[in-house]
């Protein structure tokens, strides 16, 4: 319990005075780290903690509701229902490592580094990209940008070089304002050794650092007289664009891990699931290995594997793809429940059209 980011504090007669929570952001250009003080209490609920940020971050009601607290490690991330008690899962946390990472080291040493997670309040699991785009306040839109930027810096989001000057002017634009010629020249960004705040690790040594700025220049330039907002703006638009935005990731591999064990795994995959569908990136080189929407497949799944049977719309052709995971219940749940969001939300679509057309018809 030593490692986790909420602690309870005691005053000076040693008895327990409040509570300190530490949340992560995707802040715009960067990544902060908060420390929130409540009260003392025996329970500390998660929707207070989502609304003390979305009140710290000035989001709308609306942005509110597209965010949430979640628990982030490096090869579990679990979204916090708003009604959970965060020291009741903190304390069962090695549980839900050792069930979910099948790593024993969770269980036999809870003091251990591993055991360690961090809180992150973004993006909530599955909501749609036209309901976020809908969602216009300034700091929700911080917010999402701030998610889709480091996604695309970790290559959880792969993209192209082109994509990738594309997205780093606009950046360029979100943190410096207009291109100023007599200012952002070859070595603005490369002498500074911030290149790396806008070109993904796997990308940087494809080019020169000079080469890099360049592109990002002649980019640059096309995007002067618009506001930090506006550039935020056409950055998410351009991402959404893609099939995997807003996926929930959740590690996998091909290949049985040497000895049976899942950390051991020589495969960096992961399988990203969002509203439309279900998506495996490989983190290594990355790049899309597979992505399918719903309609277009089927899967079975057990604890420690999903199968995927699909028709390949390039060569028309069955497959069958069998995935090792032992998230598959986690992703099986979230699959299931985009699924049956989309077919409300039809639903309510298509009744608001009856109604409508009762109405015309009087």
């Amino acid at each position: 319990m030593s490692r986790i980011p909420i602690t309870i504090h005691n005053n000076k007669e040693g008895k327990p005075d409040s509570i300190i929570i530490k949340v992560r952001t995707y802040a715009g250009d960067a990544i902060r780290d908060q420390a929130l003080k409540f009260p003392y209490q025996e329970q500390l609920i998660a929707k207070t903690v989502t609304d003390e940020m979305a009140t710290r971050e000035g989001q709308s009601p609306q942005g509110k509701q597209l965010c949430a607290l979640w628990m982030v490690h490096d090869e579990l991330e679990l979204q916090v229902r708003p009604e959970l008690d965060l020291f009741t899962l903190a304390k069962k946390w090695p549980k839900y490592l050792e069930k979910y990472t099948h790593n024993i080291e969770a269980i036999d040493n809870p003091n251990s580094e591993y055991n360690t997670f961090i809180y992150i309040y973004k993006r909530e699991a599955i909501i749609s990209r036209n309901v976020e785009r809908k969602c216009t306040d300034e700091a929700s839109v911080r917010l999402f940008y701030g998610e889709a930027r480091q996604n695309v810096l970790i290559g959880r989001y792969p993209c192209q070089a082109d994509d990738v000057t594309t997205l780093a002017a606009l950046q360029m634009q979100t943190m410096y304002g207009d291109y100023d010629k007599s200012k952002h020249v070859i070595g603005f960004l490369s002498d500074s050794d911030s290149l790396n705040e806008f070109i993904p690790s796997y990308h940087y040594g494809s080019k020169d650092p000079e080469e890099w700025e360049r592109l990002i220049f002649e980019k640059y330039q096309n995007y002067s007289g618009k506001s930090t907002f506006m550039a935020r703006m056409l950055y998410l638009q351009y991402t959404r664009q893609w099939a995997f935005y807003g996926s929930s990731f959740f590690p996998a591999c091909k290949t049985s891990p040497p000895n049976g064990l899942f950390q051991q795994r020589t495969e960096r995959w992961v399988i990203g699931v969002n509203d439309s569908g279900m998506h495996i990136i490989d983190l290594k080189n990355p790049k899309i290995l597979f992505s399918q929407t719903f309609d277009r497949m089927k899967w079975q799944w057990t604890s420690d594997t999903i199968v995927f049977d699909y028709n390949s719309q390039r060569t028309g052709k069955d497959h069958h793809l069998t995935i090792i995971t032992p998230q598959a219940y986690l992703i099986n749940s979230l699959a299931c429940y985009s699924i049956k969001y989309e077919e409300k939300k039809n639903l309510l679509i298509d009744m608001q059209r009856e109604k409508t057309k009762k109405q015309d018809k009087k």
